[in-house]
């Protein structure tokens, strides 16, 4: 009776421990590629000189996630004048990453500079590239939110008005 009594105690044991629960293995976490990897900004001789209200803010000179420059800067004039139009004209600012920067208009990032499309030989740095980009997007929207003002539109009215009655005449 007694082996009986030893065998059930340690089959009780068993099933007590094959009920405990089971913990996965530890994995590490898996550290995420830099950002200028899943950019992939390539250059390529096709180029684009963007331009807002008239004023040259930067060449685009590389291929950004299989958007051509021009694809890029036309996305880039398309939200410029979305913000416009809802009277959201800054602050634009830079916020850098591996590899390039975002430039932004309030909340929203407009465009993304990369490493491929500044020229490094002449002493160009991202940083300084997006600087400038940021300085003239800012006055260009500027001058394109004062453009917009009931001031503004009357003025180019009554011009518009005297241009017609002078050739009328």
């Amino acid at each position: 009776m007694r082996n009986g009594l030893v065998l059930c105690l340690v089959l009780l044991s068993g099933a007590v421990a094959a009920a405990q629960p089971q913990t996965a293995p530890v994995t590490p976490p898996l550290t995420p590629p830099s950002l200028a990897t899943v950019v992939n900004a390539t250059p390529t001789s096709d180029t684009y000189a963007f331009t807002y209200f008239n004023r040259p803010i930067i060449v685009l000179k590389a291929n950004v996630l299989g958007r051509t420059p021009t694809e890029r800067g036309q996305g880039a004039q398309r939200a410029l004048d979305e913000l416009v139009s809802q009277q959201i004209t800054g602050p634009v600012s830079s916020q850098p990453f591996d590899g390039g920067a975002f430039i932004s208009v309030g909340p929203r990032a407009v465009l993304a500079l990369t490493l491929a499309d500044i020229d490094s030989l002449s002493g160009e740095t991202i940083q300084g590239v997006s600087g400038q980009v940021v300085a003239h997007l800012q006055q260009a929207l500027n001058e394109a939110g004062e453009a917009r003002t009931p001031r503004a539109l009357l003025r180019s009215a009554g011009l518009a008005s005297a241009a017609l009655v002078v050739g009328v005449a």
